[in-house]
């Protein structure tokens, strides 16, 4: 008789993903030396639906310190909601959140043109036994909320009512009925968020899809406002992405995006001005103008980045205001080669 290698005769046990480990701060958050010697619970292994967020982004301490507190706690009470102007990093924020706790990422879009059916199953051609056969499959709401992830509801304002009401039982943990699965039971490690530009009290000037949702499900979100970062924050992030350019060109960059905000909302942000600018300056449209700045080559000057990265965004009406804010902080050096600039800087 033959006897079979040990080896062989271990069976491969599965991954449990949902497993949990104690982990100190200094291994999930390296950069915060206050959270150093503190003790987190997180998934020991990584699910291969957990994703690599941008490297380069850097959380806003206000919201990363609330958020962790949330993610932490025994149980969810309220859906962890972030509100705010667009670009202002909050789908980022989800997706670096999830990822330095090992977390699976599931983001839903909600748009105005998507109804409840579309956060349950699909229908899948798959091949089977030689043939090829229809197969319905979870998406990714149902999939997070039966085995455990961050479900990104992302864009909420833009809910229907038909798409409200089905999201009333999902934010709520209740068992959801999806017709052809049967009854799916929230699990103990889905941990749901919302985004969105307005919390839902509708009628915005300026995001016009935005919806006034039911007091109901605006109750079941705790909601937290995203801002643009101050300048100390961008010129770091700047500076840590785009070491070619000097401060002094990073600083104009981030004054001329500060001024384009303050001319949008105020100096205060509350977006209580009159005869405000219409254009958004993200962090993400500054990003997009170093990294132009600098592939375009040294003999294009810094309009021309500008132009390509950024003035997309500047309706006809709001032109020559904008044309106002760029030349008061740069003067004629906007229009100069990329090149001098750097060398004048060099020679400061």
């Amino acid at each position: 008789m033959t006897t079979q290698p040990a080896a062989q005769l271990q069976q491969v046990q599965p991954v449990d993903y949902t497993q949990m480990g104690i982990v100190k701060g200094e291994h999930i958050f390296p950069e915060k030396a206050e959270w150093k010697e503190a003790d987190f619970k997180m998934r020991k292994h990584r699910h291969a639906d957990c994703i690599s967020p941008n490297p380069n982004y850097l959380p806003q301490d206000d919201i990363l310190r609330f958020a962790v507190m949330w993610l932490q706690a025994p149980a969810q009470l309220k859906v962890f909601g972030l509100w705010g102007e667009t670009g202002t990093g909050k789908t980022e924020f989800a997706m670096w959140l999830a990822s330095r706790f090992n977390l699976p990422f599931y983001k839903v879009s909600i748009t105005p043109e998507k109804r409840g059916h579309h956060l349950e199953t699909e229908q899948e051609l798959v091949a089977e036994n030689g043939q090829v056969v229809t197969q319905r499959i979870l998406l990714p709401a149902a999939q997070a909320y039966r085995d455990g992830g961050l479900l990104l509801l992302d864009e909420v304002d833009k809910a229907t009512d038909d798409m409200t009401t089905s999201l009333h039982n999902i934010l709520e943990g209740k068992p959801w009925h999806v017709p052809g699965l049967g009854t799916l039971k929230k699990h103990p490690q889905c941990y749901i968020m919302t985004t969105s530009n307005t919390k839902g009290e509708g009628g915005h000037d300026r995001y016009i899809t935005s919806q006034a949702l039911d007091a109901a499900l605006r109750r079941r979100i705790g909601w937290f406002e995203t801002k643009y970062p101050d300048a100390i924050h961008e010129t770091k992030i700047l500076s840590n992405q785009f070491t070619q350019l000097p401060t002094v060109i990073i600083t104009r960059m981030v004054e001329t995006a500060n001024a384009f905000r303050d001319a949008l909302l105020g100096e205060d942000r509350s977006g209580k001005i009159e005869g405000s600018i219409r254009c958004t300056f993200s962090t993400a449209d500054l990003v997009a103008w170093a990294y132009y700045m600098l592939r375009f080559g040294m003999n294009c000057t810094p309009r021309d980045s500008l132009s390509f990265a950024f003035w997309g965004n500047v309706d006809a009406e709001d032109e020559d205001a904008a044309q106002a804010i760029v030349t008061a902080i740069w003067s004629e050096s906007i229009d100069e080669p990329v090149k001098e600039l750097i060398s004048n800087a060099a020679k400061k």
